[in-house]
């Protein structure tokens, strides 16, 4: 995990996430401990995803920023 983060690129920057049944949009924050991407929410919460296509945003918009 701490390898993986350290070549991670883009944490702390803005992600959409696409589920299977919907999209979900914030910042990258990290691994849990079970390997599940960290995403910071706009409310401030801290949702695990634990599959689905990540990309990168442009721009602050992300997690209502």
């Amino acid at each position: 995990r701490a390898a993986w983060l350290d070549a991670a690129s883009g944490l702390g920057n803005a992600i959409e996430v696409r589920l299977g049944d919907g999209v979900l949009h914030g910042r990258f924050e990290g691994l849990d401990e079970d390997g599940a991407l960290l995403l910071r929410m706009a409310d401030g919460t801290l949702q695990p995803v634990h599959a689905g296509e990540v990309f990168a945003l442009e721009g602050e918009n992300a997690a209502g920023n």
